[in-house]
């Protein structure tokens, strides 16, 4: 684990190979942990890359640390792994809440600054760092409500909050530059950015943060989707005077710049690092200028762990217990009705935009060339009825095919939907391990003769996507890579011909998604590969269903559809992948196996997934 120091940026999968390839200008990346959890597939050689190239702080958007559902352990357990494959310097989240209930906003939701609030977050923070076995770091956010009962200021909450957890802080200054904004417009009590700046306590600081926004209305929203406004700067200038030079990371998320464009804005803020005039160690340690009350009773031992992240912490007396128990019920009352004014009535505020403006993002980056085809409306029209079921987002979609199919008007994308996120799984698919080199089958020869000496099982990692008669597949490989605004009106007007049947293989063994069309005799047959067999079962199948072995084998070969495992699976799974981990000395190459091989070895006939349309 190192230390952070210096400029980083938010790194997001379009600059990634651009900045791992030569950033020396780059001290540190910051990582949407919720994007990497339970990495696999091409994600997961990304991730190899990054950490062996920069330092890592993990940034998240889940653990609902000021909410009242309990304490995911399923996403902790993968945070935590992540973390560790990572050997991340930060683990970081949000001083907000994200679900209620079942519903998950996928959005930064307030809190009520208050003394009850902040023992309900000390609470949670502790039971997070200790399943987690390490400190983690909250950031401020923006707010677009005002909770009626509030009795601290954000800078005194989080002051408390650090001290009472030893938990760190983000500071994002970007966001005290727009709450200041908005208070002021809106005629809220006063959120001066300078006076946070000088409340915030520097030794509670992890790093800082720096992004862009746009102007809605009256409001300036937290987008991350332009360059650094010049506010910020002098904001940034302030904060480097107080703190010092305190690590920093430039985010963009929105409407992203090339990496050149991003690498400038570090620069930027490298160079005032080098060069404001930063005060002398004293001062920048003097006490906040909002005095802290009770300051003596504020420290905090975190007690033994929880049996379960749900449970009630044990430094608390019977009559605290009662009291917590009275809060978390009200407060439930009380998200739960914010919930359903500000999200799912649809009633313009910045919250509900918010949610709206994120179902159509996602759906259009999942189904991009669907998107290009059909009608505006479609993608409006699925989200109205179907609410975000996850906070992992690349989920969203997953009924998309099933829901035009009961459209009349829009039943004929169906097909293309299907074939869209089938690559959208088979992207995440874990890979597939080599046990036995390739090469060693295609130097049998002649191949008839010498398949009877091959009983070894097959394994196979596609998505199979089974479309008959779809217009779809007549050329797309040629649609899915048109260029934008070149929309073919038939396409979307003229229901499909059945004459003959189409099939399409999407499959990814390691690197991008690849697509292959082939007849039915051909995809019956590489269908028979998901489970366990021989190839000299395969070699007679092909016989009496007219298709050349050789050929058959070959393709299946150069697309990795099939691997040799060992001769002894399917019996001894279990026996192969324990062999395996315990052979293995270094701890991320155990990792990896752990990640790819649990999967591909343990459960074979899991790997592929069918569509029948």
């Amino acid at each position: 684990m190192t230390p952070l120091s210096g400029v980083g940026v938010g790194l997001r999968t379009p600059h990634i190979l651009s900045l791992i390839s030569g950033s020396p200008q780059l001290d540190f990346v910051e990582l949407l942990s919720d994007n990497w959890i339970n990495a696999s597939g091409v994600n997961y050689q990304l991730l190899e890359k990054i950490r062996a190239t920069f330092p890592v702080a993990l940034h998240g958007v889940s653990l609902n640390i000021g909410g009242t559902d309990p304490l995911d352990e399923t996403y902790l357990q993968s945070l935590k792994n992540l973390a560790e494959i990572c050997r991340a310097s930060v683990i970081s989240d949000h001083l907000c809440f994200t679900r209620s209930g079942a519903i998950h906003l996928c959005d930064l939701a307030p809190l009520a600054f208050n003394n009850r609030m902040l023992d309900w977050v000390c609470h949670r923070v502790d039971a997070i760092q200790q399943f987690l076995g390490q400190t983690i770091a909250l950031e401020n956010t923006c707010r677009y409500w005002l909770w009626p009962n509030q009795t601290l200021n954000e800078a005194q909450f989080l002051n408390r909050l650090a001290e009472k957890t030893g938990a760190k802080l983000i500071a994002d200054l970007s966001n005290c530059w727009i709450n200041q904004h908005n208070a002021k417009h809106h005629g809220w009590p006063d959120a001066d950015a300078q006076r946070w700046i000088d409340s915030i306590n520097p030794k509670h600081l992890a790093y800082i943060h720096l992004g862009g926004f746009h102007q809605q209305d009256q409001w300036l929203v937290d987008s991350h989707s332009a360059a650094i406004a010049s506010p910020v700067w002098a904001l940034y200038r302030s904060a480097l005077a107080r703190w010092g030079a305190v690590p920093t990371v430039i985010e963009w998320d929105n409407q992203l710049p090339s990496a050149h464009t991003l690498l400038a804005e570090a620069k930027i803020a490298k160079a005032l690092q080098k060069t404001t005039d930063i005060q002398s160690c004293t001062t920048r340690a003097a006490k906040p200028t909002v005095a802290l009350r009770e300051s003596t009773s504020l420290k905090h031992t975190p007690k033994n762990p929880p049996m379960t992240l749900s449970a009630t912490p044990d430094r608390t007396d019977k009559v605290k217990k009662s009291q917590r128990t009275s809060f978390v019920m009200d407060l439930q009352r009380q998200q739960k009705r914010f919930v359903e004014h500000t999200y799912r009535n649809r009633n313009g505020t910045i919250y509900s935009r918010n949610l709206w403006a994120t179902r159509l993002a996602t759906l259009q980056n999942t189904f991009p060339t669907l998107a290009r085809y059909s009608p505006p409306e479609l993608f409006r029209a699925y989200a109205a009825t179907h609410p975000l079921e996850h906070s992992n987002l690349n989920n969203y979609g997953v009924h998309l095919g099933s829901w035009l199919l009961q459209q009349p008007a829009l039943a004929h994308f169906s097909d293309l939907a299907a074939i869209e996120w089938a690559m959208q799984q088979c992207y995440y698919n874990s890979d597939l391990p080599e046990a036995r080199p390739l090469h060693a089958f295609s130097q049998l020869t002649p191949l008839a003769q010498t398949l009877s000496r091959w009983q070894t099982p097959t394994a196979v990692q596609c998505v199979h996507c089974k479309v008959a008669g779809s217009y779809w597949l007549k050329d797309f490989q040629a649609i899915i890579s048109a260029e934008p605004g070149t929309r073919n009106s038939t396409a979307a007007e003229t229901s499909p011909s059945i004459d003959k049947d189409c099939f399409l293989i999407v499959h990814r063994s390691a690197g991008p998604v690849q697509l292959q069309q082939v007849n039915r005799a051909q995809y019956e047959l590489t269908m028979m590969l998901k489970h366990p067999t021989t190839l000299a079962h395969i070699h007679s199948i092909a016989v009496a269903q007219g298709i050349d072995p050789s050929e058959f084998f070959a393709q299946s070969i150069a697309h990795q559809w099939i691997r040799w495992i060992d001769d002894d699976v399917p019996t001894s799974h279990g026996n192969v992948l324990n062999e395996r981990l315990n052979t293995s000395v270094d701890s991320t190459a155990r990792s990896r196996l752990q990640l790819t091989e649990i999967d591909a070895i343990h459960r074979p006939i899991s790997l592929s997934k069918v569509f029948h349309l």
